[in-house]
């Protein structure tokens, strides 16, 4: 009985150790102009804090997603920003789709944890946002959705509840209700790098084997 606690303590510590490569998203490190579309490298294939071969800078959550690689869009409605106000985040210009896409190789998955949603200081507007996960493809099957509301010259943090999903996954920020459409951007963007679950099966299956010959 104690060598079964043990291995399934060990195969619980080996999944979450495999399940946690987190990324945060902080914007920093970025050289393009400011008020520009926000360049299709950041984010892809994060395997340290950086700089990357680009320059770009990462927060690091538990581990990192260097199987994922990110998107911004449609057209221009994302873009880099960069002031006393909004030091590093990613302006959100569109009112119905302001899309991170996530597309992981395969055997991966996406798990977004969590986001900033800030109105910009002195404008005084306020926001009422939604925000949704897509399913392989934006405004198709949803996954996980919720309403935000992001009073004025303010920061509020959203938790997203959702447990992954093995292919490519969007999120999506539209704003419902504003003062202004100019004044709201998303910082400290925080998703997971998840395997396959016929990962975690043969891991455990190893696990069973190993206990096996012992007991043998």
């Amino acid at each position: 009985m104690k060598n079964i606690v043990r291995w399934w303590i060990a195969v619980t510590v080996c999944f979450a150790v495999i399940d946690a490569g987190a990324t945060i998203l902080t914007f920093n490190g970025i050289s393009v102009p400011n008020d520009t579309t926000m360049p299709g490298t950041y984010g892809d294939n994060v395997s340290s804090t950086g700089p990357d071969a680009n320059g770009h800078t990462y927060g690091m959550g538990n581990a990192f997603t260097p199987k994922i690689q990110l998107a911004y869009g449609p057209g221009t409605s994302v873009r880099y920003y960069n002031d006393a106000s909004w030091p590093t985040v990613a302006y959100l210009t569109g009112v119905a789709a302001n899309d991170f896409t996530f597309t992981p190789d395969p055997g991966y998955g996406v798990k977004i944890n969590s986001f900033n949603l800030i109105d910009y200081p002195s404008f005084g507007g306020g926001h009422t946002n939604t925000w949704t996960i897509y399913k392989d493809v934006a405004g198709g099957t949803v996954l996980a959705s919720g309403t935000v509301t992001v009073p004025p010259n303010t920061t509020t943090s959203v938790t997203t509840g959702f447990g992954g999903y093995m292919g490519t996954t969007i999120l999506r920020i539209t704003q419902v209700t504003q003062e202004r459409t100019d004044d709201l951007a998303l910082d400290n963007l925080n998703f997971d790098q998840i395997p396959e679950p016929s990962t975690i099966a043969l891991l455990s299956l190893g696990g069973l084997l190993v206990l096996r010959k012992r007991k043998v």
